[in-house]
């Protein structure tokens, strides 16, 4: 197949991903919200009411990052002998890094991932 046709697929099923994502995520702060609501009378309506705002705001910061931290996680496992890739799920896959590396992944997974990748 022609390199062209290839990135046209790729970017087809990223946006299919894309939207599926965001369904996910949508479904998973409506459980968060009936979490919530099942403990709402165990607390006062003040704070019912802060926790509920929270919950919305985290949610406006969080869904696209969490969105995107998908994607490159999903890649840096798959393509876990990549230079860039930062794996840290152990393999028992014949690949270009051992178990060291991983374990360094996981050590520093904040710095590597966070700090490198999500940036980027």
């Amino acid at each position: 197949m022609e390199n062209k046709v290839i990135i046209n697929e790729i970017e087809g099923i990223d946006s299919q991903i894309g939207n599926a994502l965001e369904n996910i995520l949508s479904l998973m702060k409506i459980r968060a919200e009936k979490i919530l609501e099942r403990h709402q009378q165990d607390m006062s309506a003040e704070l019912y009411d802060d926790l509920r705002k929270d919950q919305d705001q985290r949610y406006a910061e969080i869904k696209d990052l969490l969105a995107k931290e998908y994607f490159l996680r999903f890649n840096d496992e798959l393509f876990l002998g990549n230079l860039e890739s930062v794996p840290v799920i152990p393999t028992k896959t014949n690949s270009h890094i051992d178990s060291e590396v991983i374990s360094d992944n996981r050590e520093n997974f904040s710095k590597y991932f966070f700090e490198g990748r999500m940036s980027e």
